[in-house]
């Protein structure tokens, strides 16, 4: 008994506690480069073995974003409501977008370039 507390003691002692989850290098690599961090993805990526590297190739190692189950009932939403024939988004939700309001577009890069010039000619 005194060599399992000793052995749960040495292990709590040193951070290696069975039941602490870090985030894998996995999902640290991720996170970085999902947050636009590249300098820390880069390091990430440098410190990781290739068997971490196998694992992300595979998609092991990485929390979902959403949890399966709401996963399954957004899908199950989806279909009732294509089966119902509800549309996917109300009024509300939808943002209209006027052409040629607020920017520009590409059929007005001709005037932001201005008349071509000839080009020169070569005096060989």
């Amino acid at each position: 008994m005194s060599l399992i507390l000793a052995a749960a003691a040495a292990l709590a002692v040193c951070g290696c506690w069975p039941f602490h989850h870090s985030p894998s290098p996995q999902q640290q690599f991720l996170e970085a480069v999902n947050h636009g961090q590249a300098a820390q993805a880069s390091q990430i990526w440098l410190h990781m073995n290739a068997e971490d590297r196998a694992n992300l190739s595979h998609s092991q190692g990485i929390m979902p974003a959403m949890p399966a189950d709401d996963v399954k009932k957004q899908i199950e939403d989806h279909d009732r409501k294509a089966m119902e024939g509800e549309p996917e988004m109300s009024d509300e939700q939808v943002e209209t977008i006027s052409p040629g309001t607020g920017g520009a577009s590409l059929q007005d890069l001709p005037s932001y370039i201005g008349p071509s010039t000839p080009a020169p000619a070569d005096s060989h």
